[in-house]
């Protein structure tokens, strides 16, 4: 069911890494601006995570997932005569694992990069809480990072927008206060 969303909003499935599936959307196979794709793959990580709880499955419950734009990638046929595939390539896709990995600590189902919060947020009927600024292998710099709800099926999300403020409190060590 995620593979034919992804499919729908014209994603390149790219691979099956274990229980793991990678898409991505860019390239000379398709056609749009990096905003355009990126609002294509925020919408159907929304999609699919819908899709996978109306399947009900008792094994395939809920996902967890990683995603990171970028202005430009490498994106094309990669590899030898002997075997080739068509994918992506770069900092990014090694951030977008890094992030899926992330996941878990942050007990989160998703979570984005700011590049793709900044080309996503307008979106309707989702809602993105900051979680913060984390250190990820394989980076100098700290990478702020946010988490993607859907807004029809998580009900209120009021509390996002204390959690935010609460969060500015911290970042400029007003402990008190961010409490």
């Amino acid at each position: 069911v995620v593979v034919e969303v992804h499919r729908q909003e014209d994603l390149i499935v790219d691979k099956f890494i274990g229980d793991a599936i990678m898409s991505f959307r860019g390239g000379n196979l398709v056609d749009g601006t990096p905003k355009e794709h990126a609002q294509r793959v925020v919408r159907a990580t929304v999609a699919s995570m819908r899709a996978l709880r109306d399947l009900d499955d008792p094994y395939f419950r809920a996902m967890k997932i990683g995603g990171a734009s970028a202005e430009s990638a490498l994106i094309g046929t990669f590899g030898t005569s002997n075997r080739l595939s068509y994918t992506i390539l770069g900092d990014r896709v090694n951030l977008a694992a890094r992030l899926e990995a992330a996941c878990n600590h942050f007990g989160a189902e998703t979570l984005f990069c700011e590049h793709t919060y900044e080309m996503c947020h307008d979106l309707a009927g989702l809602t993105w809480r900051p979680i913060g600024q984390i250190s990820v292998q394989g980076k100098d710099e700290f990478v702020r990072i946010y988490e993607l709800f859907d807004d029809e099926a998580e009900g209120d999300l009021s509390w996002t927008q204390t959690f935010e403020t609460g969060l500015k409190y911290y970042e400029n060590k007003q402990f008190s206060e961010a409490d």
